[in-house]
């Protein structure tokens, strides 16, 4: 009798790859995506709570600010018309004396 290959049996060859992975491999790889999307969900609550309190102190801090400087713009003005009726007094009297020359007096 013959060899296996002079009968026209072909010898054992290993199955071609096959495309798709493994189940588990493909479940590791489909568990690892989904730990991904987690953290990711996760460290972009995180932030946008970061940026509204963020945004909640810059307002606050700027209101304070802005309050303080209208205390000052308020006292300044207030000081400024104090100042003013003095001048104004002066300059009225200024005015008189300088009539009184041009009038020869």
């Amino acid at each position: 009798m013959g060899t296996s290959d002079k009968m026209g049996v072909q010898p054992h060859t290993a199955a071609p790859p096959c495309s798709r992975p493994p189940a588990a491999a493909k479940l590791r790889k489909t568990r690892m995506v989904h730990k991904t999307r987690e953290v990711c969900s996760h460290i972009q609550r995180h932030l946008h709570a970061h940026a509204h309190q963020l945004r909640q102190r810059c307002t606050r801090q700027i209101n304070s600010e802005c309050s303080i400087v209208n205390v000052h713009a308020h006292q300044l003005q207030q000081g400024l018309e104090q100042v003013n009726v003095p001048v104004n007094a002066h300059a009225h009297r200024l005015w008189q004396w300088c009539t009184r020359q041009e009038d020869g007096g």
